[in-house]
């Protein structure tokens, strides 16, 4: 009887087992094909980021406004820090035509060519707003290899006078032989002091004039040495 009652015990130990395996197993699928599904959307966003952002340049480049078109974007980008307005224009359920109010204002405001204003409402129309920001981003690093313009983002960790933007920015112009150099300011409290100066679009060069920078170079060579 002993025996019988192992054996039954060990049997639905077993078939728990394997249910339990199962459901994990389908669990684990099921956050599979979550991910899978997540991995293609972010695919076509990325994708459709280039194709408005390639159609744009085509049309500020045939309009001759491409110089314009880009500035404006920028300007754009600067109107989205604002947390109310970047929720309200990437907000899916919001009217169509309240967001393009809000647009018609912000031209106005920010002095945007009709270009940019009509494709900022082309995006409410085909409900890719929330596409903005990579679309910009797109477009930037477009403009960049079209017209020859080194981007330079610049770190620091305290705002930067123009004289200083200036500076920098012919510098970079020196050592890169960019035709320009489009500078992006961004402040990083981390960096103590100096700045840390990340060329192209890429990242790929950067420069490192931080108190930090040194820092760092300092613990690593404490750390060799101990």
């Amino acid at each position: 009887c002993v025996r019988a009652s192992c054996s039954r015990s060990e049997a639905n130990m077993q078939a728990t087992m394997r249910a339990a395996a199962r459901t994990a197993g389908s669990a684990s699928a099921s956050v599979s094909r979550r991910a899978q599904r997540r991995v293609a959307c972010r695919a076509a966003d990325t994708a459709a980021a280039g194709a408005y952002a390639s159609a744009l340049m085509d049309l500020a480049t045939e309009a001759k406004v491409l110089d314009a078109v880009h500035a404006d974007l920028d300007k754009v980008a600067g109107a989205l820090a604002n947390n109310e307005m970047r929720e309200f224009l990437l907000n899916p359920v919001m009217e169509a035509d309240n967001k393009k109010d809000v647009i018609s204002k912000l031209a106005g405001e920010l002095e945007l060519c009709s270009y940019t204003t009509n494709f900022l409402c082309l995006l409410v129309d085909k409900q890719r707003m929330n596409s903005i920001e990579a679309i910009v981003s797109e477009f930037d690093s477009m403009y960049c290899e079209r017209t020859n313009t080194t981007l330079a983002t610049v770190t620091s960790a305290v705002e930067l006078e123009e004289g200083q933007q200036a500076f920098i920015a012919k510098k970079v112009q020196e050592i890169t032989g960019a035709k320009s150099v489009k500078l992006k300011p961004v402040i990083d409290e981390s960096v103590i002091g100096g700045l840390v100066l990340t060329l192209g679009s890429d990242g790929s060069t950067q420069i490192d004039l931080s108190v930090r920078g040194k820092l760092e170079e300092v613990e690593r060579a404490l750390a060799v040495a101990a």
